[in-house]
């Protein structure tokens, strides 16, 4: 898949991704299997392979192939699904209200808050108002210091939540902003 955009998952994890897959008489591994082979937390993995699923569908829905259209024929060709483009617009309109009470109004938890954000950043054409209103310029200042020059391979680790106050979420949001400018 030349320039599917895969390459925003460092190809160590691509390739773990690949070995979740279930095939004839092949079973996946778990997230655990594969957190505990990576050293990656089990939260970690699962929202890398849940990110490969989102740019997995972009691509299929991206092909122009007969047999697949087949198989997409009466489903919705939006790239993004209508539950994360609410919460995208809740989040967008609603500056001063946490993501828990954004989980809160739309009856869901935090963390699909989190993943509907992250879904817009990666699939939206131009997610910057979502990277302005989750990155402080002081976060991203501090984690432009800090970032190794392939930021998509840079893991998420306690010193980095300690020392910018900063979870994961953002720290994911920082890497696709810098991915989707470096063409990644």
């Amino acid at each position: 898949m030349g320039g599917s955009g895969l390459e925003i998952m460092p190809p160590q994890l691509a390739n773990h991704y690949a070995q979740t897959l279930i095939g004839h008489a092949r079973f996946g591994q778990t997230t655990k299997q594969i957190a505990d082979q990576t050293g990656f937390e089990p939260d970690e993995v699962w929202l890398w392979l849940y990110i490969g699923d989102c740019l997995m569908v972009r691509e299929f829905a991206n092909l122009h192939n007969p047999a697949l259209e087949l198989l997409f024929q009466g489903i919705e060709k939006d790239q993004l699904s209508h539950s994360a483009l609410l919460t995208r617009d809740m989040f967008l309109r609603s500056r001063n209200q946490s993501l828990a009470e954004i989980a809160s109004k739309r009856q869901v938890k935090i963390t699909t808050v989190k993943e509907h954000l992250l879904e817009c950043a990666i699939l939206l054409t131009d997610p910057r108002p979502l990277f302005k209103l989750v990155l402080s310029r002081q976060t991203i200042v501090e984690l432009d210091k800090r970032a190794p020059q392939l930021v998509t391979e840079w893991k998420f680790d306690q010193t980095l939540e300690k020392q910018l106050n900063i979870d994961f979420f953002e720290f994911r949001m920082y890497q696709i902003m810098r991915s989707r400018e470096n063409g990644s």
